[in-house]
Formats: C-alpha cells, sequence, structure tokens
C-alpha cells in the first residue's frame, strides 16, 4: 500500500499542471504578472513570462515520472519555485496599491492578498511533503499507481472526490465584478444622477466631479500605472479624444500612483481614498464610465480592457452618427 504522502506529490503535480496549462493559454495574463507585480523587467525581456509555464509542465512530469534520487531532484526545485512564488506575493502584499496577479492565469486571476499568501505557504508545505514522499519511495509515482492495491485506490478517488465538492462548494459562479455592461445593448440604459466628488489634480487643486461636466460630457477611465491591462487600456484613450472633441477624457488614478509613470498625452486627476470608484460601484481596473454634460450617467461603467475599447467604439460610432445627421439638417 502506498504512503499517504503520495497525495501530496499528486497535488503538487496537479497544481503544477493547472499552472502551466493556465498560463499557455492565456500568456498575456502572465506578462501582466510580471508588470504588475513588479519583478525585474530583465525577466520579461529574457523570455521568463513565455519560458514560466514549460518549466511548471516539467516539474509536474518530472514529479509523476522520475524515480528515486532524480525525483528528489525535481522536488527540491519545486520547493525553491513555491518559495520563491510566496516571497513574491508577500512583497507585493507590501505595496501602496492592491495587485492584481495571474498566478494560475486568467484561471486564477484576482486581488493578491493575505489569503493569496496562506496559498501559496500552503503550496511549499505540500511540495515540501511530495519531497519526503519521493525520498522514501521506491519508485516513481506512476510506476507506484500502476501497482497500487485496491485499497489505495480507494482512498485515493475519496480523495480526488472530496477535492472536487471543495471547489464546488466554494466557487463563487464568477466574480460579479467582472460583469460588463454595454453602451448601446438591447436593454435601455438607466441614466442616474452624477454622485457628488471631487478629484485631485495634478498641481493638488480639487476640482468638484459636477464642474468638470458644466461644459462637455466626461470619459472618466479609472486607471492603474503598473496594471498591464491598465496600461494597454490608456493607449486607447488619447486617439479617442483627438477623434471626438465633444468629449473631454479622463484618466483617474488613485492616490498612491507612481505620477512620473503617468502618461501626459491626456488629463488626469487622483481620486483619494478611491471615492468616486465607490460612488460609481467601480471596483477594479481599468474601468469607465462616460458623463453626460446634463448631470446624468451616460453609459457605464464598463471593466476590462476589452469591454473598454468596445465602449469607445460605441462611443464614437453614436457621436459619428449625431455628427451626420446634424450635416442634413444644415
Amino acid at each position: 500500500m502506498s504512503s499517504p504522502l503520495i497525495l501530496a506529490t499528486l497535488l503538487t503535480a496537479a497544481v503544477l499542471l493547472l499552472s502551466g496549462v493556465a498560463k499557455l493559454r492565456e500568456p498575456q495574463a502572465t506578462r501582466d504578472a510580471f508588470s504588475s507585480l513588479r519583478l525585474p523587467g530583465a525577466l520579461a525581456r529574457l523570455g521568463a513570462p513565455a519560458v514560466l509555464p514549460w518549466a511548471e509542465l516539467a516539474l509536474a512530469a518530472g514529479l509523476l515520472l522520475l524515480p528515486g534520487a532524480p525525483a528528489v531532484v525535481v522536488a527540491v526545485i519545486v520547493v525553491l519555485l513555491m518559495l520563491t512564488y510566496a516571497a513574491i506575493i508577500a512583497r507585493a502584499l507590501g505595496f501602496p496599491e492592491p495587485v492584481d496577479c495571474s498566478c494560475f492565469g486568467t484561471l486564477g486571476a484576482g486581488r493578491v492578498t493575505r489569503l493569496t499568501l496562506t496559498r501559496n505557504i500552503l503550496l511549499v508545505m505540500t511540495s515540501g511533503l511530495a519531497t519526503l514522499d519521493l525520498a522514501r519511495a521506491d519508485g516513481s509515482v506512476v510506476q507506484r499507481l500502476v501497482g497500487a492495491d485496491r485499497h489505495t485506490w480507494g482512498w485515493l478517488g475519496m480523495s480526488a472526490i472530496a477535492a472536487v465538492l471543495a471547489a464546488i462548494i466554494f466557487d463563487r459562479g464568477g466574480d460579479a465584478d467582472t460583469v460588463e455592461h454595454e453602451f448601446d445593448g438591447d436593454d435601455e440604459y438607466v441614466r442616474l444622477p452624477i454622485p457628488y466628488g471631487s478629484l485631485e489634480k495634478p498641481d493638488g487643486q480639487m476640482v468638484s466631479l459636477k464642474t468638470m461636466v458644466t461644459t462637455q460630457a466626461r470619459l472618466l477611465a479609472f486607471l492603474n500605472e503598473s496594471c498591464g491591462p491598465c496600461v494597454r487600456a490608456q493607449t486607447f484613450l488619447a486617439p479617442f479624444a483627438e477623434a471626438n472633441p465633444e468629449v473631454g477624457v479622463v484618466g483617474i488614478y488613485r492616490e498612491w500612483a507612481n505620477r512620473d509613470a503617468i502618461p501626459q498625452d491626456v488629463d488626469w486627476y487622483i481620486d483619494n481614498e478611491g471615492s468616486l470608484m465607490q460612488a460609481f460601484g467601480v471596483h477594479g481596473t481599468p474601468a469607465a464610465i462616460l458623463l453626460g454634460a446634463d448631470g446624468l450617467t451616460a453609459g457605464g461603467p464598463v471593466r476590462g480592457e476589452e469591454a473598454i475599447q468596445q465602449f469607445l467604439d460605441d462611443i464614437a460610432a453614436e457621436l459619428a452618427e449625431q455628427r451626420a445627421a446634424a450635416v442634413e439638417v444644415s
């Protein structure tokens, strides 16, 4: 009968397989994680985001297929990798701004919290137990499974069922914050009064939100200068503003933002303590909302890089129709 420690090896290999496959499916999410976690730029230039998923898959295969000393060497490497991951997450918790990390590609995309660190510490412990299992075993994991008796397969099967049940029970069915509102969808958009609030200019002066919309409609883009999707979404703003002067485009950043890293091609303001994000129900970045000059919301909020691109395209199309109609009338 195999030792119960084989579960630690199987779990560690499964995590590496899941992580590697998820990263291969969404390579951009991995590159964004390197940026959000402020890893040295040299790693990205050397191709680490592209190599990492293949390395994880190779380590998973080594844990399952190699016997004896080679398997132990692989397990030690995995422990070091898990320790590195935990250290990176612990460091990110000390950043002044919240950090989003796709540790398992988009499958594990989410805010880095103490729970994330707890998960990584547990993975360090699990990989350590896997090392102990492989050091005590005579053959590879696959060989031991092939030769396992019914009793071993019984508790392995029950463990798998328990894991699946836990995943189902704790699955929240998707994050409600990721719902994207279409600017011109089938349902009629409900325009709401613009809430009271103020933003800080780069020079430190405060301006009220209602004052900003007295002269023209405003597009507010909530961004994080160190977030990959935010950086790409920000590049949409200047071309949109140039093509659609009817709308004033504004980038909104939090008080901890590195102001030297904020692009200067569109106006930007600081949302102290995220009060406007909360008022508009925006719980992540990048996000955008359109405010009308009549004091009512005119579209959004939408969240996500692709949603913002579509949002801007929809606004531009509607403005083009309005211009064409005005020309016909004149």
